[in-house]
C-alpha cells in the first residue's frame, strides 16, 4: 500500500517496476487507474533504504556462510528479498558491487564508512 486517504475515497497501491518504470494502481470512487512512470537509474535511495542498507553489510561477517561466498550479503530468505526489493526499487544500485564489499568485510577487512557507503551506494551526498 503506497497510501490511503479514505475521506476522498481512495487509495493508491504500488505495483512494482519494470523495464524502468514505477507502476501503481490508483482507486478512486469506484474506479482503477493505472499510473506508469520513468525511474532514473540515478535515483538517490530513501535515507531510511539507505540506512538498512548499510546495516545489512554491517552483519555480513555475522552471517553464518561456510565461506565469504559471492552471495553472503543474500545468506537468507528475508535478505534476499530485501535486497531484491533495493534492486526493484532503485534500478541503479550497484548490487553486485554491494555483494563484493560485504564478501570483503566478510573477509575481514574494515567495514567503509557510513558516509562512503552513503555517497557510492545511495547516491546520498
Amino acid at each position: 500500500m503506497k497510501r490511503v486517504n479514505v475521506a476522498a475515497n481512495q487509495f493508491e497501491l504500488k505495483i512494482g517496476n519494470i523495464k524502468g518504470n514505477a507502476l501503481s494502481a490508483l482507486f478512486r470512487n469506484g474506479k482503477t487507474h493505472l499510473k506508469k512512470r520513468n525511474i532514473s537509474q540515478n535515483t538517490p535511495l530513501q535515507r531510511e533504504d539507505c540506512k538498512s542498507t548499510y546495516q545489512l553489510l554491517e552483519s555480513c561477517p555475522k552471517r553464518e556462510a561456510p565461506e565469504c561466498g559471492p552471495y553472503t550479503a543474500r545468506g537468507d530468505n528475508a535478505t534476499h528479498f530485501f535486497m531484491w526489493g533495493i534492486k526493484n526499487d532503485y534500478p541503479g544500485f550497484p548490487g553486485k558491487e554491494f555483494d563484493a564489499e560485504c564478501v570483503r568485510h566478510c573477509k575481514g577487512k574494515p567495514l567503509m564508512t557510513r558516509a562512503s557507503f552513503y555517497k557510492k551506494f545511495c547516491r546520498i551526498k
